[in-house]
């Protein structure tokens, strides 16, 4: 991990932990988001229940469905509210259990969509939000929320850091380790050629791959 998803991951936890509001992580293709997802449940482990929502098809009745049929609710509830989720929701924070929505390859959702979520966020208690929503997208993500018919969800976004690729020294380490981790020599490739893939890929990780 690179300063750079150090500081991402660590944003993500604190805007968890401390339930402010929705937690935003921006960056370009290939640069690691779908990574941070990973490092993110290893941290939370079993102390929260993670829904991951990868799929910018989705529609906010499917998200609803999933996050009840994770936290062992039918997927199907015939009230017009969400009392019952609620107070499913409230349990499981007694138990000292947050539930934390993760939205990946956010850029592509439609306003419907985000609405959707946004009022998904309404689930909480006079003292603490109930649901946790972290949105990681591409760049075009903060142009989508920057539209003033997104005003609403602009105001809830409490954390929000944009991830940027490696530098030149982190794309060597970064080399290096995979190498290290594929059983190979750590300095197969000299100097130079550890240049010439940084100045080609820009330090993104997928570019850095191929």
């Amino acid at each position: 991990a690179s300063h750079s998803h150090r500081q991402a991951l660590a944003s993500m936890l604190f805007g968890i932990e401390h339930a402010q509001g929705f937690v935003l992580v921006i960056g370009d293709v290939g640069t690691g988001k779908t990574l941070l997802v990973q490092a993110l449940k290893k941290e939370l482990g079993d102390r929260h229940v993670l829904v991951e929502i990868s799929n910018p098809w989705a529609t906010p009745e499917s998200v609803l469905a999933t996050i009840r049929s994770r936290v062992d609710l039918p997927p199907e509830d015939t009230s017009p509210s969400f009392d019952s989720l609620k107070e499913r929701l409230q349990t499981l924070a007694r138990a000292g259990q947050r539930v934390i929505l993760v939205i990946d390859e956010a850029h592509q959702l439609s306003e419907r969509m985000i609405e959707g979520i946004r009022l998904l966020s309404n689930i909480e208690t006079a003292d603490e939000k109930l649901l946790q929503i972290v949105f990681l997208g591409q760049n075009e993500l903060a142009g989508t929320l920057g539209r003033y018919s997104m005003r609403q969800v602009q105001q809830r976004v409490a954390q929000n850091y944009h991830l940027q690729c490696l530098s030149a020294d982190e794309t060597g380490e970064y080399i290096q380790h995979r190498l290290r981790i594929a059983g190979g020599t750590p300095l197969l490739f000299p100097p130079e050629c550890i240049k010439l893939i940084y100045q080609e890929s820009g330090g993104a990780p997928r570019a850095i791959n191929r």
